[in-house]
């Protein structure tokens, strides 16, 4: 799992072994707050990253299922029309990226709490994507294959 997001998480530059600031010092709490501000830029293009990744993943899921759903149930298509689909893909892309923004703010809070490791990172992207492809798939099997005939 380490080689898998090695190219999209950052090396977390915190050397444990450091010695601390003098506590009280006029420069400390200055360079606490650099170092927070740091580590905050350092998770946020950790996550701009892996919102290619999460926006590609989800946009292969949408495509396959559409072409999934039109290949084996051609005669249903006809009730999506394409202006109401393309709608409801935009919306869904909209709201995608919005909650995908929740993984942000949650590891930021995680990282302000002292859990700065990448494993953090891993998991909340990876809950969040299984969390959006579900949803993905529900969407578009309830678009496209309605369950009440008209």
């Amino acid at each position: 799992m380490n080689r898998l997001f090695s190219w999209f998480l950052i090396e977390n530059g915190d050397n444990p072994y450091e010695s601390p600031q003098a506590l009280g010092s006029p420069d400390s709490n200055r360079l606490a707050r650099e170092e927070k501000c740091r580590v905050l830029g350092r998770l946020f293009w950790q996550w701009e990253r892996l919102r290619i990744l999460f926006n590609a993943v989800l946009g292969v899921e949408a495509v396959v299922l559409t072409a999934m759903i039109g290949f084996v149930r051609a005669d249903l298509l006809p009730s999506a029309t394409p202006l109401r689909f393309c709608k409801f893909i935009l919306l869904g892309c909209l709201a995608a990226n919005l909650l995908f923004c929740l993984g942000y703010y949650t590891n930021a809070y995680l990282a302000w709490l002292g859990f700065r490791q990448r494993i953090y990172t891993a998991l909340i992207f990876l809950g969040g994507l299984l969390i959006a492809a579900g949803l993905t798939a529900l969407a578009i099997v309830s678009v496209l294959m309605p369950l009440v005939p008209d």
